[in-house]
């Protein structure tokens, strides 16, 4: 059996598109006719810009098709988010925003006497230095767990814009920091708070 291979026709078509048809017997017009169809390399010139442009443009109508459905509105996005709730302290106390925190003038005291009150068992009367050559009288319900003299030449922190209090006949114009110690409802240790090191009295405390 002899086969005969179909004649090869490689045509040019106007638009700068080259083209390769079988040329086989009554099929060679079929073939060339639908030659066109059937691109076989990229086309040159004006033509590839033209095509180069329409493809372009179709990606980037996909692309931002992609980024509209991946960006959710603000107010899509805040509903989906729920608000993120204050913490709960440890006492149950509410929460304070941070210019409510800067209202509070702590300041470094040196204490430069101290007694026990003359009609309360718990209180401790200390004349404190505020520095700049101020003194003021603060009272601190302590002397369970710290002897008036023990006080004496001790730097304390205190609330120095505290309003004036009167407590059993004595005024009281600041107050002392103190950690507490409970178990339960019951105080087991209350220690004064005081810097690591020396600072003057005055010094501000953040």
């Amino acid at each position: 059996m002899h086969c005969r291979l179909a004649p090869k026709l490689t045509a040019t078509a106007t638009d700068g598109f080259q083209y390769t048809v079988a040329a086989g017997r009554d099929e060679f017009q079929n073939e060339r006719n639908n030659a066109f169809r059937l691109p076989r390399r990229l086309p040159n010139g004006p033509a590839a810009r033209r095509l180069s442009s329409v493809h372009d443009s179709r990606n980037n109508e996909r692309l931002n098709m992609t980024e509209d459905n991946s960006q959710a509105k603000p107010e899509e996005a805040s509903a989906a988010i729920p608000a993120a709730q204050p913490a709960e302290t440890p006492s149950g106390k509410p929460i304070i925003q941070y210019d409510d925190f800067l209202k509070l003038d702590l300041r470094v005291a040196r204490v430069v006497a101290a007694e026990a009150h003359p009609n309360a068992d718990k209180l401790v009367v200390m004349q404190i230095d505020m520095g700049g050559g101020q003194q003021r009288q603060i009272l601190a319900g302590i002397r369970q767990w710290s002897a008036p003299e023990t006080l004496v030449g001790k730097s304390i922190v205190v609330v120095a814009n505290l309003a004036p209090r009167k407590m059993r006949g004595l005024e009281s114009n600041g107050m002392l920091l103190a950690a507490t110690v409970k178990e339960g409802e019951e105080y087991r240790d209350v220690v004064v708070i005081t810097p690591d090191r020396e600072v003057p009295p005055g010094s501000t405390v953040s």
